[in-house]
């Protein structure tokens, strides 16, 4: 459990290095305190875990206790390049903190992935859900200039099952940043909500899918009649190609409700773990002291230094 309350601060920092599994981490952040770390900076930021090249197994926690803005961007993840081979829980309410940022992101081999974020949620270089992964997405930002979703390549294939909830684009291609999702298996499944599919800043958002291919937004379903090869999406429609199926209700996204309790669980049990601490190294100290004055040394009691009774 980590305070990342000052510039560039981190849990676990793995810059430079490959190779790890991460197993069962468990990261509690409070960005709610956050510090400048010199005068007139606006570039802070809090991190659960930067840098490296690694695997993730078994159940991994990564969350900040902070609900409103912190001064500028907070990460779960940032600068990684991951294989995520079991159960990753990210949440991170805060109106400019983020999920996963810069890298590449893999879901393999039954993996699942759960993020709340108040700013975009997944914005690294390359993503890859496949081998029957569960992702859950829930991104907050509303100003229309990003989405739950952006940047580079995303990949989507083998019984794979994404559902996005986003209060503003489910995909967003950020300016210079162009985004290309791409549908390879008619067995993936993606399942969206949101005001608009896709937006972007000034930057092509393009679109691929194999024929039979199936979305959910917003309740109903589209289907790829044909394969659907580098649609140019400008704004908020669907890509072409695909059309409504008639008569078929997508299945309502996820929520994530469970995982904004936990985070307020953890927050309380945080305060008392810290608490519960602080009196058993008192309750020791003192069990110390009674010892010392049964066994002091010429009436002075050795972790005082006062005269024992």
């Amino acid at each position: 459990k980590t305070k990342a309350g000052y510039y560039n601060s981190f849990a676990i920092d793995l810059t430079d290095t490959s190779g790890h599994t991460l197993h069962n981490v468990d990261i509690l952040m409070d960005n709610r305190e956050m510090k400048p770390y010199l005068p007139n900076e606006t570039n802070y930021n809090g991190r659960g875990i930067s840098g490296g090249s690694f695997t993730m197994t078994g159940i991994n926690n990564i969350a900040d206790i902070a609900e409103k803005p912190v001064l500028f961007m907070s990460y779960g993840i940032v600068q990684s390049n991951i294989i995520l081979q079991g159960c990753l829980n990210i949440n991170m309410p805060a109106a400019i903190s983020r999920g996963i940022g810069h890298g590449s992101l893999q879901t393999i081999d039954d993996a699942e992935l759960n993020i709340i974020s108040g700013d975009n949620s997944i914005e690294v270089e390359k993503t890859l859900f496949a081998n029957n992964s569960k992702v859950n997405i829930t991104s907050t930002r509303s100003d229309g200039m990003g989405g739950a979703f952006v940047y580079r390549e995303c990949e989507i294939t083998d019984n794979a099952e994404v559902n996005i909830s986003a209060t503003s684009s489910v995909f967003y291609s950020q300016q210079n940043y162009p985004l290309k999702v791409n549908i390879t298996s008619t067995t993936a499944k993606l399942n969206t909500s949101g005001r608009n599919f896709c937006s972007n800043s000034s930057q092509e958002l393009t679109f691929n899918a194999v024929s039979g291919s199936e979305i959910g937004f917003n309740g109903k379903v589209y289907q790829a009649e044909k394969d659907v090869s580098d649609n140019t999406m400008d704004g908020t429609t669907l890509p072409q190609g695909f059309n409504e199926v008639s008569g078929v209700v997508a299945p309502e996204v996820p929520s994530l409700d469970w995982l904004v309790e936990q985070n307020q669980n953890r927050d309380l049990g945080w305060a008392y773990e810290k608490n519960q601490s602080s009196g058993q190294y008192q309750r020791i100290l003192n069990e110390y002291d009674k010892l010392i004055n049964d066994a002091s040394y010429q009436g002075t009691n050795l972790l005082t230094g006062g005269k024992s009774e």
